[in-house]
């Protein structure tokens, strides 16, 4: 399988606040590894998710490749957010990345903010 990153898909989990999730991802969000991705979520989110947060950030800055269930596992990361919950995307550097994000329209769902706002949402 051919791959833009030579490291494993990874998903890391933080509160950076008490009530700010950020959640990154690295490598490609695609079939092969969002089912192990979504287990791995699961596990470190617990039953409460991402609920309660009144930031969601979800950190795509590494991320090479999304395919249908990648954005499934977003789509399901942003609707479980509270109501009023501000939801914030980091945009993924990758062209192609960026581009499923805009045909799926993803910006109707979430502030999406270029590399640059990475070090202003820590």
């Amino acid at each position: 399988m051919f791959s833009l990153f030579e490291a494993e898909p990874t998903v890391t989990f933080e509160r950076t606040l008490p009530d700010r999730v950020r959640i990154r991802f690295r490598g490609e969000l695609d079939s092969v590894v969002v089912p192990a991705l979504e287990a791995r979520l699961a596990a470190a989110l617990g039953d409460e998710g991402v609920s309660g947060a009144r930031q969601v950030i979800l950190d795509l800055t590494e991320v090479a490749f999304i395919d249908s269930l990648g954005v499934r596992l977003i789509l399901g990361l942003l609707h479980g957010c509270d109501p009023g919950a501000e939801a914030v995307i980091l945009a993924p550097t990758s062209h192609i990345a960026r581009r499923v994000l805009q045909l799926v329209g993803m910006e109707r769902l979430a502030r999406i903010e270029p590399v640059s706002a990475r070090a202003e949402l820590r």
